[in-house]
């Protein structure tokens, strides 16, 4: 029977749904696929035709294949030979079914993508198709989360426990990403180099129940995760030995900025900290909201540690840190502060989840059974079965939450000033938004002082600030300062002079750099031509991939090397001037591109987004757009001097690279 309209139109909405949640995510062999699963039931829907029309632009973006330092995943069920032998073939099969949902929805709550299930192994990358700047982080996190839930696993069917155990290895490194449909021999999206099998090898490495990480993945997650070294090792099929290191547990974020750097690596900000502690002394009488809006990277976790730092002992702060991780957690960062994990755990040596949130309400004189079920509710602490259930509906158990929590920091502040700081904004879950908006506009009784930071403009914070800081990139002789500070001057004149160019200011990268080639130098390896640093690529290259149509507009730029025109670059690309500036247009709104209106030019914002965008592109690739660069225009009798400059560039290096050549 041939479906009737509305049976169409209920079967399409969900695969529009998930092809735009593909497009979302920059997985466009994904959404091509499903987009045209929707276009075999209904082809004349508008909104069907518009869905192929994205997910095709997307995929021929992304048709030549990319390179990326990836972060591979490689789990594998212990024992899985002798479990099939001892049981009949559906139960291995419901096993293993089992085994395979519990590794897909962990790596989805990550949003991390698995390659391939190959019976009783998973190989799951991080990093493509979309990155993350805390790929690494979320490989360990996946890692720890599947070793437990798949100890835990039992039959759907008999209800008894299997008693199965994992073993996992994880490596970063470089790999090259197939094409999106050219070619029979690779899958697409199936990566190809090395950095997959050593990953294999370091989970064959790792015993059973333990997750074992190499250098080039510790190096990224070093702030956060604690490790036992386990030595160098010879690795089947590698030809260099892997120091390999066993994970132990994942730190809390709030462990995060005081090992990541000392208060005494901050240099400058004198009219920042001055702004802050004003503030603070203002708002000792009146309270005060400040906004500390600035790019990733430029110091806003700096200031808001100088912040703390003025509060005294008859004052009080609390933190509620976002997370990309738990941007649709309701009121997430709460419950991390009220209730961090290993608590919510309910290990042995700590307290009871519900005594520790009771006393929280008892402190403040808010407790009670129901307040105490909220808490539980929010912080998915298990609520007893012996005890009653309070009679509320979702809406207004959100509702009383946010009251309850309104009272408990208004209570807080009536025992001293309170600093109440919410860190990274832009990914605060919508409840959180709420809580905010409520603190900030709601009367208050006694003096807090409101501190947001976030990667977007002032005006996105709820509620009007008092104050809005805007740190700007640092001065020339500030960054002397700071990468003296940092590599105790051991760095020559050339080399600082290289790393402050680089940096473009922004005290993260000129750290990072510097901290790169300071250990550089103390190896003897040559600085003169420094590599983005390993700390630093997911964070460059999540930002250019949140921009996927702009794709082949970036690479251009990147390959031109320079300032250009928009008609220069709709050459390289070969798309129309039109399409082109609207483009650019885009880029330079939100922070990747810079403009200069005299000439009309357009250049990376940083040199390092820059060189993140070329290394990205496929060797064949990349030398056909420095071909498109050097041809002359059709239209023009003379060349300018700048038109001049970047030509002779793509020329050098159209004549004289050979075919095979792996230099950038």
């Amino acid at each position: 029977m041939v479906p009737g309209v509305d049976d169409r139109q209920q079967a399409v909405r969900p695969l529009l749904a998930a092809a735009a949640a593909a497009c979302g995510r920059g997985d466009w062999s994904s959404a091509v696929a499903i987009a045209q699963a929707a276009a075999a039931l209904d082809p004349e829907d508008p909104a069907v035709v518009a869905a192929l029309a994205r997910a095709a632009a997307g995929a021929g973006a992304n048709a030549s294949g990319t390179r990326r330092r990836l972060t591979v995943m490689f789990c594998d069920l212990v024992g899985s030979t002798e479990i099939a032998s001892a049981l009949d073939p559906e139960d291995t099969r419901e096993l293993l079914h089992a085994y395979h949902e519990a590794c897909a929805e962990i790596v989805r709550r990550h949003d991390g993508h698995i390659a391939h299930f190959m019976g009783d192994g998973v190989l799951i990358y991080f990093g493509y198709p979309r990155a993350h700047e805390d790929d690494g982080l979320r490989a360990v996190l996946t890692a720890l989360a599947v070793v437990d839930a798949v100890s835990q696993l039992r039959s759907p069917s008999s209800g008894a426990t299997w008693d199965l155990k994992v073993r996992i290895g994880i490596h970063t490194g470089l790999a090259v990403i197939s094409d999106l449909g050219s070619g029979s021999w690779a899958r697409p999206g199936e990566i190809i180099g090395e950095t997959p099998n050593v990953a294999a090898r370091v989970q064959a490495a790792a015993a059973t129940g333990t997750v074992v990480m190499s250098a080039d993945t510790l190096g990224l997650v070093r702030n956060r995760v604690e490790a036992v070294a386990l030595g160098a090792r010879s690795l089947k099929g590698i030809n260099r030995p892997v120091e390999l290191f066993r994970v132990v547990s994942v730190r809390p974020d709030d462990d995060e900025g005081a090992s990541h750097t000392s208060e005494g690596e901050m240099v400058g900000r004198e009219t920042e900290r001055a702004t802050l502690e004003r503030a603070w002394q203002e708002a000792a009488q009146s309270g005060g909201y400040v906004v500390i809006s600035g790019e990733p990277g430029i110091g806003k976790s700096h200031l808001v540690r100088f912040a703390r730092g003025l509060v005294q002992e008859s004052a009080r702060s609390l933190v509620l840190r976002c997370s990309a991780l738990h941007s649709n957690t309701p009121l997430y960062p709460v419950a991390q502060l009220l209730l961090p994990l290993p608590a919510r755990s309910g290990a042995a040596h700590i307290d009871d989840p519900l005594d520790r949130l009771a006393r929280v309400t008892e402190a403040v004189c808010l407790g009670s059974e129901e307040n105490l079920y909220l808490l539980a509710l929010m912080s998915s602490v298990p609520w007893p079965a012996a005890r009653e259930v309070p009679d509320l509906q979702p809406e207004q158990a959100r509702e009383r939450t946010l009251v309850l929590l309104c009272a408990w920091i208004h209570a807080l502040a009536g025992a001293g000033p309170l600093l109440l700081v919410v860190e990274d904004l832009h990914w605060a879950d919508p409840s959180t938004l709420d809580l905010l908006r409520r603190c900030v506009t709601e009367p208050r009784r006694h003096p807090i002082l409101v501190l947001v930071t976030t990667r977007l403009a002032p005006d996105t914070a709820p509620g009007e600030p008092t104050t809005v800081i805007s740190p700007q990139a640092l001065e020339a002789a500030e960054c002397d300062e700071l990468i003296d500070k940092l590599t105790g001057g051991r760095l020559d004149e050339a080399t600082r002079t290289l790393v402050a160019e680089r940096g473009d200011g922004v005290p993260l990268y000129v750290r990072e750099l510097a901290t790169m080639l300071d250990a550089d130098e103390g190896s003897g390896s040559d600085s003169s031509a420094p590599s983005i640093p390993p700390t630093l690529n997911d964070l460059l290259v999540a930002r250019l991939d949140s921009f996927p149509r702009e794709r082949d507009v970036v690479e251009a730029l990147a390959v031109l090397g320079r300032p250009a025109p928009p008609e220069l670059v709709a050459k390289v690309t070969g798309r129309t001037a039109t399409d082109v500036q609207q483009q650019l247009d885009l880029l330079e709104r939100a922070g990747v591109l810079r403009f200069s209106p005299a000439p009309p030019q357009y250049d990376f914002h940083h040199a390092l987004l820059r060189d993140a965008a070329y290394d990205v592109q496929l060797l064949a690739h990349r030398r056909g757009l420095h071909r498109r660069a050097a041809e002359p225009p059709r239209r023009c009798r003379q060349r300018t001097p700048r038109r001049t400059t970047i030509i002779r560039r793509s020329s050098l290096i159209t004549t004289s690279w050979p075919a095979s050549s792996n230099r950038r």
